[in-house]
C-alpha cells in the first residue's frame, strides 16, 4: 500500500474556509496527510529584482498563513485524524515554527533546497518524518549528495515544471533510488493528467503527493498542475490497492474464472452411446 499527501500549498487564496474545505476533502478521499509552505515573505523576497520574482511574491503574500492560524490548522487536522505537514525553505523560518513543531507531523524540503544538507540536518533534529523533493536536480548527485541520509528521509522523485507534460516524467528514477538504497522512495506529481502517478506507483513509489485544488480553472500558478475531489479518489484508491493489483508471478484461477470457463468454454461431446 502506498499514501497519498494532498499538497494545499498555494491553492487557497488566504481564504480559511477554502483551506478548511480542502482539509477535508483530503481527508475523505483517503489522503495520509495535508501539506502546507511556509516562508517569511518580508525576508525571503526582501529584494525582488526580476519580474518573476515579483509574481511568485503576489502568489506567496495572497496565500501566506500566520504561525497562529498554521497552529489552529494543525489543530483542525488532528481533530479529522489526517496528518499536518509543512515544506520549508530555510533554516530561519524552520526556527520560527518550533513554537508550534509538537503539532507537526512531518516536514518537506522542497526542490529548491534538495540539496541544501545544512537544512536538512536542522529539520532531522526535529525528529518528525522527512521529506525531500529531487525536481531540477541531476539523480546523480542527488544520490551521492543524500545518500548518507538514505535511512532517514523519503525521498521524492519530481520534475519541477508546472504543469509536467507526458513524456518529461523519467519514471525509472524511482526505481533507481530504491536500487541505491533509499528506504523510503515516492514521487511528487505536477503531471496534467493525475494517471501519471499510477507508473509511479509501478516503479516502487511508497508515497504519492500530488497539488489539491477546488478547480484546476482557477487563476494561481498551481492549479492547472492540481486534482480535484474526484481524481484524489481514484488516486489513493489505486494507491491502496496497488499490491494486491500487483498479486502474484503465479496465477491460479479463481472461482469466478472457474465457472466461466464451464458456462463459455467448449468441450468435446459423444453423438451416439460409445459403449455399444
Amino acid at each position: 500500500m502506498s499514501n497519498v499527501i494532498a499538497e494545499i500549498g498555494l491553492n487557497h487564496g488566504g481564504d480559511i474556509n477554502v483551506i478548511k474545505q480542502l482539509i477535508r476533502q483530503s481527508k475523505d478521499s483517503g489522503c495520509w496527510g495535508v501539506k502546507f509552505q511556509y516562508r517569511d515573505i518580508e525576508s525571503f523576497y526582501e529584494n525582488k529584482f526580476e519580474v518573476s520574482d515579483v509574481i511568485i511574491y503576489d502568489e506567496i503574500k495572497k496565500n501566506f498563513i500566520s504561525i497562529e492560524t498554521l497552529l489552529s490548522l494543525a489543530e483542525f487536522c488532528q481533530a479529522l485524524n489526517i496528518k499536518f505537514g509543512m515544506s520549508i525553505f530555510r533554516v530561519s523560518d524552520l526556527k520560527k515554527l518550533d513554537v508550534i513543531v509538537s503539532a507537526i507531523d512531518f516536514f518537506k524540503i522542497p526542490s529548491a533546497e534538495c540539496l541544501n544538507n545544512y537544512l536538512l540536518e536542522e529539520i532531522l533534529k526535529r525528529n518528525k518524518k522527512v521529506f525531500v523533493s529531487t525536481g531540477a536536480h541531476e539523480t546523480i548527485r542527488v544520490i551521492s549528495s543524500l545518500e548518507r541520509y538514505k535511512n532517514k528521509i523519503t525521498l521524492l522523485h519530481c520534475i519541477s515544471n508546472y504543469p509536467s507534460l507526458l513524456g518529461t516524467q523519467d519514471m525509472m528514477v524511482i526505481s533507481r533510488f530504491k536500487s541505491s538504497g533509499f528506504v523510503s522512495v515516492g514521487y511528487s506529481s505536477h503531471d496534467n493528467e493525475w494517471e501519471v502517478c499510477l507508473i509511479a506507483l509501478a516503479q516502487g513509489a511508497e508515497w504519492i503527493e500530488r497539488h489539491i485544488t477546488l478547480s484546476k480553472d482557477e487563476n494561481g500558478l498551481d492549479h492547472s498542475s492540481s486534482s480535484v475531489f474526484d481524481e484524489f479518489v481514484k488516486l489513493v484508491k489505486f494507491s491502496q490497492e496497488y499490491q494486491d493489483i500487483l498479486g502474484v508471478s503465479n496465477h491460479r484461477p479463481n472461482q469466478g474464472e472457474l465457472i466461466n470457463l464451464q458456462n463459455l468454454g467448449t468441450s468435446l461431446y459423444a453423438k451416439r452411446n460409445l459403449r455399444t
